[in-house]
């Protein structure tokens, strides 16, 4: 309870929706032009000691590439903080005790999203966000994007061409915490069967009792607790938690520091939250080198 009084504390956005006219896969490509980026790059080691490498900090990759910095930012899932998971990473020096005392106290939460494609929409003119109150998934939003091409594998559900072309409406189920662990023991059909059960239930009509399975053009669940390198989706406030974000995101001398929405004091559990600790680790890091003063300019 605590936590999420300074959560409410922090809040300083006001009650508006900030909505996108296209997918956030154009904001990675604008944040990312002009970077090195490298996909499916897991990272093994972040090795930050005095003879870790000329640079000041080396990290080394899975696959045995390395990438040496003067300082790094680590802006990693929470889980990858922790030990013996999948997407762990080491630490060289390990993190002090107080440090990892912290992590251990944050938790993450699993989120599932159910993506269902229409060639027609059926619901009323202009709906957005919809509670679903005693429902089979709790919250669902519907968003109208201009045409782009398809991307990700041909066949791969909603990044079929051919269901790309067709689709005119996507329909998003969101359901997270609990909730989610209990849709992550259920295959895709049972879930996209009841899913398409509640836009009946909510839509259907006299003349068209199953318009949901008339328009379907397609399907795809996305299980965030099946991403190996993230384990889940964003953390939750908990027991023991409070003030420890804090914690996290100190810098470890003037080498490492830490981003991602695990460290932030409000808006942890978002996208805005994250890119935020984006800009504040940015700051550290131009103050580290160019002086507090200069940083500021």
């Amino acid at each position: 309870m605590h936590e999420s009084i300074v959560e409410q504390t922090h809040w300083v956005y006001g009650e508006k929706y900030l909505v996108l006219d296209r997918s956030l896969r154009h904001v990675a490509e604008a944040l990312a032009r002009g970077l090195d980026v490298r996909l499916n790059w897991q990272v093994e080691e972040v090795d930050h000691s005095e003879g870790g490498g000329r640079a000041g900090v080396t990290v080394r990759g899975a696959g045995g590439d390395t990438v040496e910095a003067q300082r790094c930012i680590v802006a990693a899932p929470v889980t990858a903080l922790k030990p013996a998971t999948p997407c762990s990473i080491r630490f060289r020096p390990a993190l002090p005790q107080f440090k990892q005392r912290a992590v251990d106290t944050v938790r993450v939460a699993n989120a599932v999203k159910v993506f269902l494609a229409f060639e027609r929409p059926f619901w009323p003119e202009g709906l957005f966000d919809v509670a679903c109150v005693g429902c089979f998934l709790p919250e669902l939003w519907i968003l109208s994007y201009p045409p782009e091409p398809p991307t990700g594998p041909a066949g791969a559900g909603l990044f079929d061409p051919q269901v790309a072309a067709r689709t005119k409406e996507v329909v998003t189920f969101f359901a997270a915490g609990n909730l989610a662990d209990e849709l992550s023991k259920m295959s895709k059909d049972e879930i996209v069967g009841k899913a398409l059960d509640q836009l009946d239930q909510m839509f259907g009509s006299e003349a068209d009792p199953a318009p949901s399975r008339t328009h379907l053009t397609g399907s795809h669940v996305a299980d965030w607790s099946t991403e190996r390198l993230v384990g889940g989706a964003y953390t939750y406030p908990t027991l023991r938690s409070s003030g420890n974000r804090g914690v996290m995101a100190a810098p470890l001398g003037d080498r490492v520091f830490f981003a991602g929405e695990a460290t932030h004091l409000g808006v942890n559990p978002c996208m805005q939250g994250a890119m935020e600790t984006g800009i504040r680790a940015a700051s550290q890091v131009l103050a580290c080198v160019k002086g507090p003063e200069r940083s500021r300019m």
